[in-house]
């Protein structure tokens, strides 16, 4: 049963002493009003709906083992037990603590080594986050907004397993941090299709199937191509002009195999061609060698077939005044008219059909026939 006692008056104003009490029981009520207390002094628990303090006040664990507050006004501090120091701007936690809702307009440090775990639903940052060391997330994550990842190194992905996809558009170069090292696809894994406004290489190209180029390709070192190549461009050269045509090629060009020219062929510098070479006259039946008299024709070889013309008795051997040397035949000469301005000397029998002039002495060993 309980005992409660009240004395006024003598040191204390008011004094209500109790024993025996269980939870729930009430030694002192003020109901109805406003108590204006300067010092009040509680051993036990204190159940109040509203409480202003303008001093010090301390909360002490009661008999039942509830948690002291202490209150102090002077310092701006709120202490509430040993764990929570709440200051004008800061909140300190020592221990462990659970929130039901907690709302923070400022900066927040948490220095305890589990850091921060949400079990029921989402962690919510309105303003700024800054992690100072690792940040590891195990779930689905979605950055809205503009996301930028600085510094060291950003790996995508740690494994071959893992893929990465884009769902957006590229605004901006992509540019390899050393040159000549990284590959785009492998042997194994390549890219389906390239679609570039302009190819530049500058090394070593291989091409291992169809390759379809509608603009420019500027090749600055070797090119490999492993399967056919078509040029759908139909723009033609202008014969004589390097600077036209569907493919332009600023240097050198070597072809292992047979090479065919639909249209015209022109070049500019020397030719030089091993093995046997056929011109074929093609539809205008007309093969030139030249194309004025300042050109020069030799033959460093032997001509292996006859020397016949077009068309009989028109086109001569020199003229009469570019004429050649001698004339070497070991065998008969049909000739129509023939006008010697030197010396001839004939080896074996000549016959001649027709008249025979000679302008100078004439030596022979046996003339037969005709009248002198």
């Amino acid at each position: 049963m309980a005992d409660i006692k009240v004395r006024i008056g003598q040191s204390d104003a008011i004094k209500v002493t109790s024993t025996g009490l269980q939870r729930g029981d009430i030694a002192f009520s003020v109901s109805g009003g406003t108590a204006n207390v300067t010092q009040l002094d509680v051993s036990g628990q204190s159940g109040l709906n509203n409480l202003s303090l303008t001093g010090i006040a301390t909360f002490k664990p009661d008999t039942f083992g509830a948690t002291g507050i202490i209150i102090d006004g002077i310092n701006e501090q709120l202490n509430i037990g040993t764990g929570v120091t709440i200051t004008s701007n800061s909140l300190l936690i020592g221990g462990p603590v659970s929130f039901d809702s907690l709302l923070v307009t400022g900066i927040s440090t948490i220095n305890s080594s589990g850091g921060i775990t949400t079990t029921g639903g989402d962690l919510f940052v309105g303003s700024d986050l800054f992690v100072k060391d690792n940040l590891k997330v195990e779930g689905t994550s979605e950055l809205i907004g503009v996301t930028t990842l600085r510094g060291g190194t950003i790996t995508l992905g740690d494994a071959d397993t893992d893929n990465i996809n884009v769902g957006g558009e590229f605004i901006s170069n992509l540019i390899p941090n050393s040159n000549n090292i990284y590959s785009l696809g492998s042997a194994t894994k390549q890219w389906s299709d390239l679609r570039v406004v302009s190819l530049n290489v500058s090394g070593s190209t291989s091409l291992v199937g169809n390759v379809t180029l509608q603009n420019n390709l500027v090749i600055n070192q070797n090119a490999s191509i492993g399967g056919i190549t078509t040029f759908s461009n139909i723009q033609d050269n202008t014969l004589g002009n390097v600077d036209s045509g569907a493919v332009q090629l600023d240097g050198g060009l070597g072809v292992a195999k047979n090479v065919t020219v639909g249209g015209g062929l022109s070049v500019t510098g020397n030719s030089f061609f091993i093995g046997e070479v056929t011109f074929s006259s093609g539809t205008n039946g007309t093969i030139s060698i030249g194309d004025s008299i300042g050109d020069n024709v030799v033959f460093n070889a032997d001509v292996n077939s006859s020397f016949i013309p077009n068309i009989n008795d028109t086109y001569d051997l020199g003229s009469s005044s570019q004429k050649w040397k001698n004339l070497f035949l070991s065998s008969n000469a049909g000739i129509g008219s023939l006008h010697v301005a030197g010396v001839s000397t004939y080896v074996g029998v000549a016959t001649f059909q027709s008249n025979v002039f000679v302008d100078g002495t004439l030596t022979a060993g046996l003339i037969d026939g005709g009248s002198f």
